[in-house]
């Protein structure tokens, strides 16, 4: 197909190089006048130009390009590694969280059990004293009624603090002094109960209890810290994955991943959780 701009030009050409009649014209001129009559050719014409053509030659798009990426579709590898990662990414950060809450609540417990302790303490020494008080009133007592001094020991009587005072009365009930299945002393009576060492034994209990809850919440903490060890791990082969140059490669860091990511998740779901 001939452009009609070039056809004209391609005349125009031949004329000046022929030259008119009667005119001879040189063949370097006409080479000369050529050339500018080339640059200056009119590309507005009816057909298309050079510049033009050349121009949606290189705008064009590949149409076999296009057809090639609708037919390929969605990459659902890419969609797996993208939720993969953006969960991981949550379900680390909760296990974190998770374990910062069990080493709070073991530091909470084992101050607990600390104060337990002390107030046992107390309450036992507390205990003792009054023990010894009353285990001296009753042997001056005992002195005093084997001396036949019964004015000291019906003072002495009188003056019994409880629980002795109630435990000496059952005691007596039972005349020690003849019956061999008495008592050897009111201390060993039912009746003699000192509150505070029950109390003494009360929280000595509590602070076993919270000492030993202690111990398990420090074990969850460590459980959680281990997860976010095999979560950390997801994101890394899912991550690393994608540098892999070999589509076989890249399958088998983003299956480790998947795989570690279902351990760790039926793990979590069977841990204790704190809000």
């Amino acid at each position: 197909m001939t452009l009609p701009g070039i056809s004209a030009w391609q005349r125009d050409a031949s004329n000046v190089t022929r030259g008119s009649p009667g005119t001879s014209v040189p063949a370097a001129e006409s080479g000369v006048a050529g050339s500018r009559r080339a640059r200056s050719i009119d590309t507005s014409g009816a057909g298309p130009s050079l510049r033009a053509i050349r121009v949606g030659a290189v705008d064009t798009p590949d149409v076999s390009i296009v057809a090639e990426q609708d037919e390929r579709g969605v990459d659902w590898r890419e969609v797996v590694v993208v939720v993969l990662l953006s969960v991981t990414t949550i379900l680390t950060a909760w296990v974190g969280f998770q374990a910062s809450k069990w080493g709070g609540s073991m530091s909470i417990s084992f101050s607990q059990a600390s104060s337990a302790r002390i107030e046992a303490s107390r309450l036992e020494g507390v205990a003792n004293r009054k023990l010894d008080i009353q285990a001296s009133l009753f042997a001056q007592w005992v002195e005093a009624t084997g001396s036949q001094q019964v004015p000291v020991a019906d003072f002495l009587r009188a003056r019994f603090p409880e629980p002795l005072g109630t435990a000496f009365d059952a005691w007596i009930a039972l005349e020690p002094l003849k019956n061999p299945d008495a008592p050897l002393s009111p201390f060993d009576m039912p009746e003699y109960a000192i509150p505070e060492l029950a109390e003494a034994a009360d929280a000595d209990r509590r602070a076993d209890a919270k000492f030993e809850q202690a111990l398990a919440d420090n074990q969850r903490g460590d459980n959680y810290t281990v997860l976010t060890v095999a979560f950390a791990s997801v994101l890394f082969f899912t991550a690393i994955s994608e540098r892999m140059r070999t589509p076989r490669g890249r399958l088998v860091l983003l299956g480790l991943g998947i795989v570690l990511f279902v351990a760790a998740t039926a793990l979590l779901l069977t841990f204790p959780k704190l809000v």
